[in-house]
């Protein structure tokens, strides 16, 4: 196991990267015994894992609360239906929470966890390479409301991030490679060693390839770590991590959260952003543009906008992007590979055109 420690101004906590370490007694030592813990998972990750993890946590108190499936289900219904659970059962606020799945299990159990009793600490057990690689770590909750994707959240720090890479071996395909365009954004804005790893073992990152696996995980998280501790608030540079989010969230909400996961959105997302780069002039975008195509599409993740979209309603649907500065879009583009740059004023002639211009 290896261990980040993510100091900021008011709290440092753990990030710890392993194999087969979470249903380990041990790693649960830091715990004082006859904790409330309440387990905050879905339905498919308790059938596989929360017996195990009930057998580490023996010497706790134990509660689980299963959350529905689906981006769409990320919403007050959903934190309503959670806080009515916590109440009822007089969870005090000595408790722990534990996030046990991926992003959206994340960003709503630290959701909760911010606003229950003015604040109860909380855990994130990562099941997602997604999760694993960026949701987890930094302290952003959030929750959707209408088409406003994440527009109603917190920074609430977790007390430790605990990154089993064990739980990808059942990660469904579909979420595993979802997970790589996140992996990949990493390489793009702040690494491009990095960057040049990932195209070099596309065939060990599509194997699952455990070592390569763990690696790449915790390196993703040392960088994250770097941002956030020098921007925890977003309010400048941590605003980078969102390369090709805008676009992502924009379809994501144009399809109602039904069409594509959050990765395979961003895979979308960032090459609609080194084509708007490119437009914008900056050389970097084009040349690395074929590579990063070729990487997604090998990898399984979609490289076609689907015929359907309508470039306008993207557009309008940016525009309940929370990093607006006023009535300007901000976007991420690259300056150089391996290094990010902020801008906005961007006219909707352009991203029309960008939209238009098959990728």
């Amino acid at each position: 196991m290896n261990t980040l420690l993510l100091a900021l101004a008011g709290k440092t906590y753990p990030i710890v990267v392993g194999n087969n370490f979470v249903y380990r007694k041990d790693t649960w030592a830091v715990l004082e015994p006859g904790t409330p813990i309440v387990v905050i998972t879905q339905a498919s990750i308790a059938e596989l894992y929360l017996p195990v993890l009930r057998a580490a946590l023996s010497d706790f108190e134990l509660l689980p609360i299963l959350i529905p499936e689906g981006e769409a289900n990320k919403n007050l219904t959903t934190v309503t239906k959670i806080i009515e659970q916590l109440v009822q059962r007089e969870i005090p606020r000595t408790s722990k929470l534990i996030a046990m799945g991926g992003g959206i299990v994340g960003d709503i159990t630290g959701f909760v966890a911010s606003i229950y009793q003015r604040g109860v600490a909380f855990i994130q057990i990562p099941t997602t390479l997604l999760a694993q690689v960026d949701a987890s770590v930094g302290g952003k909750t959030g929750i959707n409301f209408g088409a406003a994707k994440n527009i109603l959240g917190t920074f609430y720090q977790p007390e430790r991030v605990l990154i089993d890479a064990a739980f990808l071996s059942s990660l469904p395909m579909r979420e595993y490679t979802a997970g790589l365009a996140e992996v990949m954004k990493y390489g793009l804005i702040l690494d491009a060693n990095l960057l040049q790893e990932l195209l070099l073992q596309s065939a060990a990152l599509k194997a699952r390839d455990e070592t390569v696996l763990i690696d790449l995980i915790y390196r993703c998280c040392a960088l994250k770590v770097g941002i956030v501790a020098e921007d925890e608030q977003d309010h400048h540079r941590r605003m980078i991590l969102n390369f090709g989010h805008t676009f992502a969230h924009a379809l994501e909400a144009y399809y109602a959260y039904a069409r594509f996961l959050h990765g395979e959105a961003v895979a979308l997302g960032m090459l609609l952003a080194l084509k708007l780069g490119a437009a914008l002039g900056f050389s970097a975008n084009q040349a690395v543009y074929p590579g990063v195509r070729n990487w997604l599409q090998v990898q399984g993740l979609p490289v076609d906008l689907p015929a359907d979209v309508n470039a306008l309603e993207l557009i309008n649907l940016m525009q309940l992007d929370k990093k607006k500065a006023g009535t300007n879009l901000r976007f991420i583009i690259l300056e150089d590979i391996g290094r990010a740059k902020i801008v906005s004023s961007i006219s909707a002639l352009m991203l029309e055109s960008v939209l238009k211009e098959p990728l």
